[in-house]
């Protein structure tokens, strides 16, 4: 595994810059790739730099953390005076140094560390460019760094000692395309491997509107507000947002709004009584604050991405943007997730369009929503930071890195393995972005579940595959925990994306749903139309079968049909959320005899009902693999005799290994819908030691029809 060490100015759960939250976001990531440490200062604040931290190791969210001294604490009154100077242009080189070396956090050890562990790891990645730590650290091991400058158009980019840094590097990871467009243009650095890798955005638990308001019920008065999220301070323009504000309440009395700050402050909150500053919040409360907003809003001129932007995205919120800022601009226009001012007429004509019209809210909203699933996800990042990491350890330049794999062997993968054309030049340019050589490309070609379906002839597995290692037992106490954690993820999609979660299409997503529905309700009609078919080709004699089981009814899109066929059918599912879905539906459809269940703790699994036939069709394979046993077994446990049991589970994948104690550790699966395997063999014993018989095994393409992966639906009775 690959040694990477992230250099950066502060790090820690309490620092909440938007670098340093970066770093350590993509550093906890990123550990799943590679051997993470990091490497930064004893500092917690940016105005001082004044040691906070003990020096040494320690760890933070299970990333080893090596913190080292700052020298001195930064004197504000004379760095100020000295930034005077230097940025107003025409100081010199050996001001410019000085004034980098005042910037601070200036550490003398983290330096020598630097340049005594160079060859300790394979790569360095320092964040953002604008601090001692990267400026006189990055050199000293250049032929090992990347740089994630997080830079924009502000006064210190244009010291002529950055022209020297940012040549440096083995590549440049940017933010967004406005950023790297700027720093090629300033800097001159077109000929360094470089790449827009974005940032992932992690999605928030248990939002509630209502808690933010009932905690701040005083502060907000019970009245409709506008959030601002970050540094209060005025070089991110919050002087002019509260100076726009105060002057649209007094021009447009008749939308009364409150203005709410949310973040350390900076510097002095003119008074008025519609300007709440509650400081600094919990990441909880932020994102309640989010959903219970009107209207976010980005006032800074100077960003290379906003986070806050694409956390209102996620919660479907419209943003209004300081349109001075040229990255707040760009993601505006590619998202069409919100307006943006560069004036205080534009101010308040579009925030008073925004707060008279919902309907343009919730477009707005919607839209950024889906701009940040399908541009944000850090599965997509994640693979960025692997593929231009990986090509910095090729040994060549970066035009001959990139130069081997061109736009052209794209076309012809989709052509050759396909037999059709890409659909459009995004998704070539996405696959370069992802694939660093053409074996990679074949690879994903030959892999993909396209290729599959369109070549049926070729055999899934070889018999030459390797044994999985699974853990497929485990104790109590550890099956609560790993129920837990499955039930918290699907609750959660339940309340997010409670279609999608279930048939993972765009025309069943939120936005899309409303006319869809129908449709997404219609496909459960053809799998009960399978099981009847699969029962009559083996002969079985279903006439006498009155009551039905389904286990992960979801929304009841099959749970709807077999209701049709069945005089009592059941309906079990671990989210409350989906079956909230499903009742309503039900309630509509008038369909009564179905009775829903929610399997709220592990000991609800042994108390299902005991009926005459139990179907699972794509559920079993989202738990890890001791419950899925434990549901087997539950199954014909539960089966009347001469029962049937009709079930779901994905047994063989090429590379699949599951160890309790490593996941339950892993918590970057929370909210990922999770694929599972459990072996045949595994499956055989259950069925033959409960007393149950095997009809028949098919191969089904529940899961895609992956390379080298195997599904297969059961055909079980009880004898």
């Amino acid at each position: 595994m690959l040694k990477v060490a992230f250099v950066v100015q502060r790090y820690g759960v309490e620092v909440n810059g938007g670098a340093e939250l970066l770093c350590r976001q993509v550093a906890e990531h990123m550990a799943s790739y590679w051997e993470v440490t990091v490497l930064t200062t004893c500092a917690i604040d940016y105005l001082t730099w004044q040691n906070a931290y003990p020096p040494g190791p320690t760890t933070v969210n299970g990333i080893p953390v090596q913190r080292f001294p700052v020298d001195q604490p930064r004197d504000l009154d004379a760095f100020n005076r000295l930034s005077a100077r230097v940025l107003a242009g025409g100081a010199g080189r050996e001001a410019e140094l000085q004034w980098m070396k005042a910037q601070g956090p200036f550490s003398a050890a983290l330096l020598a560390y630097l340049q005594q562990h160079a060859q300790t790891y394979d790569r360095f990645i320092f964040f953002t460019y604008l601090y001692a730590s990267t400026f006189f650290g990055l050199p000293c091991v250049a032929d090992r760094s990347l740089l994630v400058p997080t830079a924009h158009d502000e006064p210190p980019i244009y010291l002529e000692i950055f022209r020297e840094l940012f040549c440096l590097p083995q590549a440049l990871l940017f933010l967004t395309p406005e950023e790297q467009d700027f720093v090629n243009q300033r800097l001159g650095t077109q000929h360094i491997l470089q790449e827009v890798v974005g940032v992932g955005v992690e999605a928030p638990r248990d939002v509630r509107a209502e808690r933010f308001r009932a905690q701040y019920a005083e502060a907000l008065e019970e009245g409709e507000f506008i959030l601002y999220v970050g540094r209060v301070d005025a070089s991110k323009g919050c002087h002019q947002l509260c100076s726009h504000f105060m002057r649209f309440r007094e021009d447009v009395p008749t939308l009364p709004v409150k203005l709410v700050l949310l973040g350390s402050l900076a510097m002095e909150i003119p008074p008025h009584p519609d300007i709440v500053a509650l400081g600094f919040v919990s990441e909880q409360a932020k994102a309640d604050a989010m959903a219970a907003a009107q209207v976010v809003l980005l006032p800074s001129p100077y960003e290379s991405l906003s986070m806050v932007a694409l956390e209102a995205w996620h919660q479907s919120k419209a943003v209004l943007a300081n349109g001075a800022c040229a990255v707040l601009r760009g993601q505006c226009k590619r998202s069409n997730g919100g307006l943006w001012y560069n004036n205080y007429a534009e101010f308040q004509e579009t925030l008073s369009l925004l707060l008279r019209e919902a309907g343009l809210r919730e477009r707005l909203g919607a839209s950024g929503r889906a701009f940040v699933q399908g541009n944000y996800h850090w599965r997509h990042i994640e693979s960025k930071y692997s593929r231009l990491l990986k090509l910095t350890l090729l040994g060549t330049s970066g035009e001959e890195k990139l130069g081997s794999l061109t736009p052209e062997h794209v076309v012809w993968g989709y052509r050759l393995f396909l037999d059709r054309e890409p659909e459009n030049d995004q998704i070539v340019m996405d696959k370069l972005q992802c694939l660093a050589s053409i074996q990679e490309l074949r690879q994903e070609f030959t892999q993909c579940s396209e290729f599959r379906q369109k070549n049926p002839g070729l055999p899934t597995l070889s018999g030459h595959e390797p044994q999985m290692l699974i853990d497929d037992a485990c104790s109590e106490h550890d099956l609560h925990m790993l129920f837990d954690h499955i039930q918290e993820a699907w609750q959660y999609f339940g309340s997010t994306e409670p279609y999608h979660s279930v048939l993972t299409s765009e025309q069943f997503l939120q936005i899309n749903i409303q006319k869809t529905r129908e449709a997404f309700y219609n496909t459960g009609k053809q799998d009960v139309l399978r099981l009847f078919n699969t029962l009559d080709r083996n002969g079985i004699d279903y006439s006498s079968y009155k009551s039905c089981l389904e286990y992960g009814c979801g929304l009841g899109r099959v749970t709807r049909w077999l209701a049709e066929r069945f005089e009592t059918v059941f309906g079990y599912d671990i989210s409350q959320s989906h079956l909230q879905y499903a009742k309503s539906y039900f309630s509509d459809e008038n369909v009564y005899n179905v009775s829903f269940f929610h399997i709220g703790h592990l000991k609800d699994i042994q108390s299902i009902q005991r009926v005459d036939l139990i179907y699972s069709i794509i559920v079993l394979q989202h738990n890890p693999p001791p419950i899925i046993t434990m549901i087997i077994k539950e199954f014909i446990k539960k089966l009347n005799s001469g029962g049937i049991a009709f079930f779901q589970v994905p047994t063989y994948r090429m590379g699949y290994s599951f160890s309790i104690e490593k996941y339950l550790k892993d918590q970057t699966k929370r909210y990922e819908i999770e694929m599972h395997v459990l072996p045949q063999v595994k499956i055989f014993d259950i069925i033959r030691q409960g007393g149950g018989r095997i009809i028949e095994v098919l191969e089904d393409s529940s899961t895609g029809s992956r390379y080298k992966e195997v599904s297969n639906t059961f055909l079980l009775q009880k004898e």
